[in-house]
């Protein structure tokens, strides 16, 4: 965290239902496009990534948004990638204010590193106490070392092996696997919306 987080509870939220950041860490991974586009039904631009919300609960609670979750949840087995951003995306879709992107600056390895990030999230494998040279990885280690956990952190990177490493960008794939099985998923959100309205 390099900003106070006033700034974020200060966002003018009006009708939306929440404010975040759009998902820069999918933005150029094609079959993640195409997930979002053909197998979420939504714009890949309005996407965003759920690591950093200002919600509107007074909203949320009057309108059912837990309810409406739970109904979701429990009809259909959609067999999401990022569950918990998936259901933000589609239940608020319309209603979703961006914030600047510095609230959620996430590494990856397409964008230069943004200058001056608020709040940096070490999301996917992008994670400095798992692999040197990580993008935004020197404000990490600077927090940690104002902590009594730094040397513990620094064990940790040394012990994840490189199979460790293999393992975890591993998972990446996985996920870009299971687009082609979404994409022929009659129960995949793109389907399901031409039959009920998952908004609210």
């Amino acid at each position: 965290m390099n900003a106070d987080i006033a700034g974020l509870y200060q966002t003018e939220l009006g009708n939306n239902l929440v404010a975040a950041c759009h998902d820069q860490s999918v933005h150029y991974i094609e079959p993640l496009q195409t997930y979002i586009r053909d197998c979420l039904g939504i714009d890949p631009d309005k996407y965003v990534n759920s690591g950093v919300l200002v919600m509107n609960c007074l909203a949320m609670r009057d309108e059912g948004f837990v309810d409406k979750f739970l109904q979701l949840l429990s009809t259909y087995q959609f067999n999401s990638i990022a569950p918990d951003q998936d259901y933000l995306n589609e239940i608020c879709s319309g209603r979703i204010k961006l914030l600047d992107p510095r609230w959620d600056a996430m590494p990856n390895d397409f964008d230069p590193e943004m200058t001056g990030p608020y709040l940096i999230h070490y999301n996917l494998s992008y994670k400095p106490w798992h692999f040197e040279e990580v993008k935004y990885g020197s404000y990490f280690w600077q927090v940690a070392k104002e902590t009594p956990f730094y040397k513990d952190l620094q064990k940790q990177l040394a012990a994840f092996s490189d199979q460790d490493r293999k393992e975890e960008l591993a998972k990446m794939q996985s996920m870009v696997d299971m687009v082609c099985k979404n994409l022929h998923d009659p129960q995949n959100w793109f389907h399901v919306k031409r039959e009920i309205k998952v908004t609210l």
